[in-house]
């Protein structure tokens, strides 16, 4: 899932999606109720800046929001979410409210640099169903590319574009381009090329 929280970039300490069914029917959670999660932080000293954030369904995208009151209606849901660090064994310990998608993340200052947008374009591939991603490696989040124009990106931040495609014979192409410092007006210019899907997924642990 992409880490945009109200068109601004999260820091992400990892992410899960919680679902329960009875037959057809998602459940949700009772009043008042909660359940524990552990999750690892991934370094050698969990952030103590994170915070929960959950998904919210806006019909063509999930955005995230850091309340549970935002996507819940039960009475004083806020309250009941925890989260802790555990420095010994690098996890963050939470105590969540409601079902659906969970992110450890927070909102990262870079957001108070000035902006500007990335354009995706070829002159030699057709973008149309081609999925572009930006990840930014010095923050861990990923924002997704909808109609070859990013949205707001931080000047001066290190990112990688990624884009990739199955054609209708299942054959998978891919870009990769590292933009080491975002310009204004900045600019990517794709060239697809075939590639494995496991070669692809290698590409991706990669970045």
């Amino acid at each position: 899932m992409p880490t945009i929280a109200q068109g601004q970039l999260l820091t992400t300490g990892g992410e899960i999606r919680v679902r329960a069914y009875k037959g057809p029917d998602e459940l949700v959670l009772k009043p008042n109720k909660r359940y524990h999660c552990t999750m690892p932080s991934g370094t050698a000293v969990p952030d103590p800046l994170m915070s929960i954030f959950y998904g919210k369904d806006m019909g063509t995208y999930t955005d995230w929001m850091d309340n549970a009151s935002s996507v819940s209606t039960n009475t004083g849901i806020d309250s009941l979410e925890l989260i802790a660090t555990d420095s010994a064994a690098h996890n963050y310990i939470m105590d969540i409210p409601v079902m659906g998608w969970i992110n450890c993340d927070y909102f990262n200052s870079i957001n108070s640099q000035p902006h500007t947008n990335i354009t995706f374009s070829s002159t030699v591939d057709d973008l149309t169903n081609v999925v572009e991603f930006l990840y930014f490696p010095g923050i861990h989040s990923v924002m997704q590319v909808y109609n070859n124009v990013s949205g707001n990106i931080p000047i001066g931040i290190h990112v990688k574009a990624l884009c990739f495609a199955q054609n209708s014979s299942n054959t998978m192409s891919y870009y990769l381009e590292d933009i080491t410092s975002v310009a204004s007006g900045q600019s990517v210019t794709v060239v697809m090329t075939n590639i494995s899907d496991s070669a692809l997924i290698t590409a991706m642990n990669g970045l």
